[in-house]
Parts: C-alpha cells; structure tokens; sequence
C-alpha cells in the first residue's frame, strides 16, 4: 500500500476562455521542445500529437 503525497501540488490553474487563447496554450505545449532547445523545429518532436480537430482549429 502506498503512503505520503500521490500528485505534485499544482502551481498554475487557468481557464481557457476563447479560441485565440486556447491556439496560444496549443502553440506554448507544442514549442516547448523548441524553447529547451532540444529541438529547432516542432514538427520534428517526435513525441508530439495533434488530433485532427486541434489541426483544424490551428489551420495545420
């Protein structure tokens, strides 16, 4: 049986409240990878998916 702390307290909630903001919360995820410096372009993260509808909402 488990015991202590499960989640990591969350530093950060926010609701997203229109579909500029939510194509800025899609873009910040995707460039992540870019913004470490791991990679130089989103596209060729690897591990990165984008349902059909999010591509749709982004013009992809």
């Amino acid at each position: 049986m488990r015991s202590g702390q499960f989640w990591q307290n969350e530093s950060y909630d926010h609701i997203i409240r229109n579909s500029a903001e939510y194509r800025n919360v899609i873009n910040y995820v995707i460039n992540n990878p870019v913004k470490a410096g791991l990679i130089d372009d989103a596209s060729n993260w690897k591990w990165t998916y984008i349902a059909d509808s999010v591509k749709e909402v982004l013009s992809l």
